[in-house]
C-alpha cells in the first residue's frame, strides 16, 4: 500500500502496474497543483467546448445505481438493478434538465449482453436537479405499461459541496478549425470569482468529460491528450482531480502513468481502462486488481 500523502517513484510505479495484485497508487498527487502563472498572450478564449459530465446516482431506498452521462444533447445511462442483478444500457435525449432515455442493450449478469427483443425493455423519464445532484424520475416496463417513480441521489453525498463553471483558453487552427486548450480557469458558480487556474498542458478542445473518478463525491476533469492515439486504448488522458482540502484542483501523474479511457463501474466502486487494467477504489487509493 502507498501512502496517500507519499510521492510516488515513477520507475517503480511504471514496473509495477504489470503485477496483477496488490498495487494501490494515490488518485490524488503529492502537491502538484495548478501553477498561478498568468496566461501567455497568444492564448485566447475558447468558447462551445462539450463537457461530458456523469453522475454517480443511488435510488433513496438502495435498490439501484445509476451511472448517467448528461449535460448533452445524446444521454447515456447504466442502471443497475442491484436486487435481480440486472442492467441496462439507456439513451436518449436531453431537453433542457428533462430526461429521456430508452433501453438499448441490456445484462441479466452485468457482463452477458442480450439481444434487445429478449430483455424487459425499460425506459426513464426524468429531472435532473444539477445544483444538487438529484433526479425524480419515472422507470416504465415498456411491454406491460408499469411505472415506478424513484428518487435518485448523489451515490456518494457531500454536505456543502461546491459547484463550478469552466472558461478555456488555447488556440484555434486557422484552417482546420480544431481547437487545443492550454488553460482551464475554475469559477466559483455562486461567488463568480476565480479559484484556480489549471496550466500546463495542451489537450484535444473537443473533448473534456467531469466526473467523479476516485469516489469521493466530488467531480474530476479528465482531459484527452493532444496527441491522439491510434488504438483507444493506448489513449493518454491528463487528469486533473479535486481536493477538498485546498478548494483546488491538482494534477494526477499516477493516473497519467495508466493508458486507456477510465471507465467507471458504480456499483463495484472501480475504474476500468481496458487491456484488463482493473481497479478498486479504496479511501482514495487505486488498488490494482
Amino acid at each position: 500500500m502507498v501512502s496517500l500523502v507519499k510521492k510516488i517513484n515513477t520507475s517503480k510505479f511504471a514496473a509495477h502496474l504489470g503485477l496483477a495484485l496488490c498495487l494501490s497508487v494515490s488518485i490524488l498527487p503529492h502537491a502538484q497543483a495548478a501553477e498561478p502563472t498568468s496566461l501567455a498572450a497568444p492564448l485566447k478564449a475558447i468558447s462551445g467546448v462539450p463537457i461530458k459530465v456523469q453522475r454517480l446516482l443511488k435510488s433513496q431506498e438502495g435498490r439501484y445505481v445509476l451511472e448517467l452521462t448528461a449535460g448533452i444533447w445524446n444521454p447515456e445511462a447504466r442502471l443497475i438493478d442491484l436486487q435481480t442483478q440486472q442492467s441496462w444500457i439507456l439513451q436518449g435525449l436531453q431537453k433542457g434538465n428533462t430526461l429521456t432515455l430508452d433501453t438499448v442493450m441490456m445484462s441479466q449478469a452485468l457482463d452477458q449482453k442480450t439481444a434487445v427483443s429478449d430483455m424487459k425493455l425499460i425506459k426513464l423519464e426524468g429531472v435532473l436537479n444539477t445544483d444538487n445532484g438529484t433526479l425524480q424520475a419515472t422507470l416504465s416496463d415498456t411491454a406491460s405499461g408499469l411505472q415506478r417513480q424513484v428518487a435518485f441521489v448523489p451515490l456518494v453525498q457531500v454536505k456543502n459541496k461546491p459547484t463550478f463553471i469552466f472558461k478555456f483558453y488555447g488556440a484555434v487552427d486557422a484552417i482546420s478549425n480544431s481547437k487545443r486548450i492550454e488553460a482551464i480557469d475554475v469559477i466559483d458558480k455562486k461567488t463568480g470569482k476565480r479559484i484556480d487556474r489549471l496550466t500546463g498542458f495542451t489537450v484535444q478542445g473537443d473533448w473534456v468529460e467531469y466526473k467523479d473518478l476516485n469516489y469521493d463525491g466530488h467531480f474530476d476533469l479528465v482531459l484527452l491528450n493532444a496527441d491522439r492515439a491510434v488504438d483507444p486504448q493506448e489513449q493518454q488522458y491528463i487528469y486533473w482531480m479535486y481536493n477538498p482540502k485546498t478548494n483546488q484542483y491538482q494534477r494526477s501523474p499516477q493516473l497519467e502513468k495508466i493508458t486507456g479511457y477510465p471507465k467507471l463501474i458504480a456499483d463495484k466502486q472501480q475504474l476500468e481502462f481496458g487491456n484488463g487494467q482493473l481497479y478498486q477504489i479504496e479511501n482514495g487509493m487505486l488498488k490494482r486488481l
